[in-house]
């Protein structure tokens, strides 16, 4: 479900690692062609009545499904510096997990979160201490959010004294929606395009935090507003969750493109210019259908004409072989 795009980009990974591919294509999309999940998602009573969504806000009340799409090109980072592809980020470590037994589909498990993270982070070599960003999952949801954060908590309070400065987060679901099938792959979007820039994007509609957070006490912070990276002098690292309405999570981390690596690897191929196309009309005109002429009635004779003598009939001859 909304983990998918998210657990693709982790096997994409995990094949690359191990050398039984060369390069991926990973990614997600989301078209609602029809009003079925509007009818399902309200009967479920999942659905933000004020068309916003609120993510990790006391007035969060429910999310706002979207569209979109989101493929990633993944390569081993020598491969990419060879072949002269710009490099956004680099995928460090990631982890898949799943909730198990629950009170529901809806209900997660905070514990298999929480192991999805720590796993995640352990493939990528790095402390809690180092990520200064994470992108949740943050569907919007009273229940969702701060079992969420709950478990954020647990993997980021093992090391809170070696914390430099505060670990942003928020979600992008309350800019561009919930993309289902493609949630994980844009939120990974943004954590690239931060660690790239060193800006962290504003998570909309969250004017006042849901207390059950107990933010004060934590080591986060919400990104409501355009930040630049909270860790100065330490290499960007983000941290990207992606949690399923079956209970399968997954989390990513990833971090910038090192600089020096970059610098002697020389320029970078740039896009191609977008496609100019030549629009032209290859059809005629239909001519205005003429009316269909009405049949003529046959010539009736005033008087009854003698009936033509009949033929001689032949006889009937039958052959045999």
């Amino acid at each position: 479900a909304c983990s998918s795009s998210l657990v693709s980009v982790h096997l994409a990974c995990e094949s690359l690692r191990r050398g039984d591919i060369e390069a991926a294509v990973a990614g997600g999309a989301s078209i609602l062609l029809d009003e079925e999940p509007y009818l399902e998602f309200s009967a479920a009573g999942a659905l933000s009545p004020t068309g916003r969504c609120s993510a990790f806000d006391r007035r969060a009340n429910g999310f706002v499904p979207g569209e979109g799409s989101v493929v990633l090109l993944l390569k081993p980072l020598y491969a990419a510096l060879r072949d002269g592809d710009p490099v956004h980020g680099v995928i460090e470590g990631s982890a898949v997990t799943n909730d198990g037994r629950t009170m529901g589909l809806t209900t997660p498990n905070p514990a298999a979160q929480a192991a999805a993270v720590r796993r995640a982070l352990h493939a990528a070599g790095r402390a809690p201490a180092e990520v200064g960003m994470i992108e949740a999952h943050g569907t919007g949801t009273a229940i969702g959010d701060p079992l969420e954060f709950r478990a954020l908590r647990t993997v980021f309070d093992e090391d809170r004294d070696a914390r430099a400065g505060q670990c942003l987060f928020g979600s992008v679901k309350t800019n561009v929606g919930h993309l289902l099938h493609a949630a994980g792959a844009v939120g990974l979007l943004k954590a690239l395009l931060a660690v790239q820039h060193g800006i962290v994007p504003p998570t909309l509609h969250c004017e006042e935090p849901n207390p059950r957070l107990k933010l004060e006490d934590s080591p986060f912070a919400l990104a409501t507003e355009v930040r630049e990276w909270p860790l100065p002098g330490l290499p960007r690292v983000a941290g990207v969750s992606s949690f399923g309405f079956g209970g399968t999570n997954a989390h990513v981390v990833v971090a910038q493109a090192p600089a020096e690596r970059l610098a002697a690897a020389g320029p970078r191929r740039r896009s191609r210019p977008p496609i100019a196309f030549e629009r032209r009309r290859l059809w005629l005109e239909r001519p205005a259908p003429q009316q269909p002429q009405q049949p003529q009635p046959a010539p009736v004779a005033a008087e009854a004409a003698t009936p033509p003598a009949a033929a001689p009939r032949s006889p009937l001859r039958l052959a045999f072989t």
